[in-house]
């Protein structure tokens, strides 16, 4: 994502996540006519595939994270090392910090970017999984991954 415009859309992927299971139960409601099907039999399944979608979401949310932020911390570990080798780079980098360049200040980091492309998919994941489980169905494993992004000792680890 160098050089890369912050993120503002979910990546591309996400909306065709659940595309089976909700090609599932629409050819199962038109199978059943009535309805009940959705209403009691397939909500098991729906159920079941997004819980297992979340959780191997979750898993691999999380080991994302740690390589970014085992990443973060060795490029700010050579970003450090490289600045007490260099006194010219450092007073250049001092420098450029002290002056405000309002660019450095907004742009991103690569790891705050991916952070919050997470965010956007899980957040669009989870709103087209609360759609489809109905938006009264609580599923520990969707609440789960939604607090994966929202709690901030998560956001860095």
């Amino acid at each position: 994502m160098t050089g890369e415009a912050a993120p503002k859309v979910p990546s591309s992927y996400v909306s065709s996540v659940l595309e089976p299971l909700k090609k599932h139960l629409l050819q199962e409601k038109e199978t059943e006519g009535d309805g009940k099907e959705q209403g009691g039999g397939c909500v098991w399944l729906a159920e079941g595939v997004v819980a297992r979608v979340c959780t191997r979401y979750i898993a691999s949310t999380r080991e994302l994270l740690q390589v970014v932020a085992k990443t973060e911390a060795i490029l700010s570990r050579l970003k450090k090392n490289k600045k007490q080798q260099t006194a010219a780079a450092a007073a250049a980098a001092a420098a450029a910090t002290k002056g405000g360049s309002t660019s450095t200040k907004l742009n991103m980091s690569d790891a705050d970017k991916i952070r919050l492309q997470l965010r956007l998919d899980i957040g669009a994941f989870a709103s087209q999984a609360r759609v489809l489980l109905g938006r009264k169905c609580r599923l520990k494993e969707l609440d789960e991954l939604e607090q994966l992004m929202t709690n901030k000792g998560n956001n860095k680890e």
